[in-house]
């Protein structure tokens, strides 16, 4: 899977985020050099419970967020993370 990079492009917004969280599902590590839980600014009860979900609980939470995304979108995907975890 070939991904375009965002880094280095502070004045994009708007960014499909599927591909980029299910390339984060397969290392989740990752997650703390990456931009994901920036989403989530201003929930730190959500932040927390992200970043305290062990590897494979947090590689499920991973996918299951971008199928979330699939079905709905990212905004109401956010809106209905605490439902994930």
């Amino acid at each position: 899977m070939t991904i375009n990079r965002i880094s280095c492009k502070p004045v994009l917004r708007y960014t499909n985020w599927n591909p980029y969280i299910r390339l984060l599902a397969d290392k989740p590590a990752a997650m703390y050099n990456f931009s994901f839980l920036d989403l989530f600014e201003g929930n730190d009860i959500v932040i927390e419970k992200i970043t305290k979900l062990e590897a494979t609980k947090l590689q499920a939470f991973l996918y299951s967020f971008a199928n979330m995304i699939d079905d709905i979108s990212i905004y109401e995907a956010v809106k209905k993370v605490s439902t994930l975890l």
